[in-house]
This record gives C-alpha cells, structure tokens and sequence, in this order.
C-alpha cells in the first residue's frame, strides 16, 4: 500500500491520507489476473492431496457420503445447496 500523508495544519483537525493503486503501470495492472489465477492453481495443486487425506479420513470415519445437499440461503442471498460431512 503506497500512502502520502499530508502535513497538518493548525486548523486541521486531522491528516488526511491518499491512497494510490499498487500496480502504477497498465502492464503491472495486466498481469495481475495472471499471477492471482497462477498462485490460486498452485495452492490448489499442493492442498490438493491434504483434502484428499481428509475426504478419505471423512468416509472411513462415517458410514454416510463425503458430500451431501443441503440448501441454505448463503450470502447475498446465493443458494447453497452442497456441504461436506466433517470428522468427529
């Protein structure tokens, strides 16, 4: 975050804070997307065998499936309706 705080004067009674956008360059701003999809694929493909661990560590715990519907009315009013069964 790139802040520029102002100088108070005598009759200011606070400093006023202006903030500018972190990518400055219209290719810093381009490449944003990218790297965020690239970094979220990566973190997907190295928890992925974690929450396989845990699906398998769900299934043998319970006798019931590992996903099951459900329907709730989620933030923004958006419809959930597919939960996944925890350990106990």
């Amino acid at each position: 975050m790139n802040a520029r705080i102002q100088t108070i004067k005598e009759s200011q009674p606070y400093s006023s804070v202006e903030y500018s956008p972190a990518w400055s360059s219209d290719f810093q701003a381009a490449c944003k997307p990218l790297l965020e999809l690239v970094i979220s694929v990566a973190a997907l493909v190295l928890l992925s065998p974690a929450y396989l661990n845990l699906m398998i560590g769900v299934k043998l715990s319970s006798s019931g499936p590992v996903f099951y519907r459900r329907c709730w009315v989620g933030m923004e009013g958006r419809n959930t309706c597919l939960d996944s069964r925890r350990l106990r």
